[in-house]
């Protein structure tokens, strides 16, 4: 698929996680000094900082500038400032989904209570950017990095607010999903390779490959992450918490689109349920219904159509370590649904 580009490996960047991710956190708290006071904006923001998880965003751009003749350290605030926006995103989004867990652990809202977590994810969304500020590099791509990080939170957020507004139609499209994923996900994965593109003074084309692929890398994580949803893996409430959310995913659109009417109002009826009032057979239903209309299976062969579109792109870059690096990203985000292959 890839002709001579060999992958990246999931190794390699635990790697880079192991050995620099010390210094990341040395960079966050140099913004957010760790307090004892309970409750305090420092206390609230490193209880979400805990919560733990791969860290991927963080450490996308060391590995993209070491493929660019820089050590990775040059990319140390930049990944520091990428860690803290993707958190500060977490921190509304569980309290917008009514998310009382995050990964095993109370999330901020719950613990915290909804107002101090408003509070703390608006900070967070500020760190980063003073993170950002921080970077050791001459004062223009400073403000590039910054002018980036700002346009891809603003991509975010209205991600996020096109999600609510499509919960409400009655009949979402496949369009409709990826808008929002290329909004609400790809834009904290294009964010640190273009980001990192800047630092390491790449070409334009080189940056707009960076940026088409976070985009493709996006979309690539956002519907593994909406599998991951079903298995149950995710450190959430309970299996399938998507559907008690009603949220719009590829596999909801696609059974909605294809299941015969009386079942697809079944399905629509039960994600329009609230939260709280949606039984775990309903959950069961609704997983049956997915699967019965080809939605997983077709979620899967879209990740496949994706990866090769990674793939096809990385072949028109010269520099063959950044194309290594970027095929190996789509390997490594798939790792946690290997073991949904028996859906092929």
């Amino acid at each position: 698929m890839t002709g001579n580009i060999v992958k990246f490996t999931p190794a390699a960047l635990e790697g880079l996680r192991d050995q620099h991710w010390p210094q990341i956190i040395a960079e966050l708290q140099s913004v957010v000094p760790p307090s004892d006071d309970p409750g305090s904006l420092s206390d609230m923001t490193w209880y979400h900082l805990q919560t733990g998880g791969k860290r991927l965003r963080a450490i996308l751009p060391l590995a993209v500038v070491q493929t660019m003749g820089l050590r990775p350290e040059a990319a140390i605030g930049l990944g520091a400032a990428v860690e803290m926006l993707h958190n500060a995103t977490l921190v509304h989004d569980d309290l917008q989904d009514g998310d009382t867990h995050r990964r095993g652990k109370p999330t901020v809202w719950s613990h915290y209570g909804t107002t101090q977590a408003i509070n703390c994810g608006d900070a967070m969304f500020y760190y980063s950017i003073a993170l950002a500020q921080r970077i050791t590099a001459p004062s223009e791509v400073i403000h590039r990095i910054v002018d980036t990080l700002v346009g891809y939170t603003l991509a975010v957020i209205a991600g996020q607010v096109d999600e609510f507004r499509f919960k409400e139609r009655t009949q979402p499209t496949v369009a409709d999903y990826f808008r929002i994923a290329r909004g609400k996900t790809s834009g904290l994965f294009a964010l640190p390779l273009v980001g990192a593109g800047i630092l390491a003074g790449a070409s334009e084309k080189t940056l707009r490959t960076l940026e088409s692929v976070g985009e493709k890398l996006g979309v690539l994580f956002q519907i593994q992450d909406d599998l991951l949803d079903i298995t149950g893996n995710k450190g959430r409430d309970r299996k399938g918490t998507d559907i008690a959310e009603g949220k719009i995913t590829l596999m909801t659109v696609h059974a909605l689109e294809n299941l015969p009417r009386e079942q697809a109002l079944e399905l629509h009826a039960i994600l329009r349920l609230p939260r709280d009032h949606t039984e775990d057979t309903h959950i069961t239903r609704a997983l049956a219904l997915l699967e019965a209309s080809g939605g997983i299976a077709r979620a899967i062969r879209y990740i496949d159509d994706v990866v090769q579109e990674i793939h096809e792109e990385c072949k028109g870059l010269e520099n063959r370590a950044l194309a290594t690096v970027l095929v190996g990203f789509s390997d490594i985000f798939l790792e946690p649904i290997r073991s949904l292959v028996h859906f092929r």
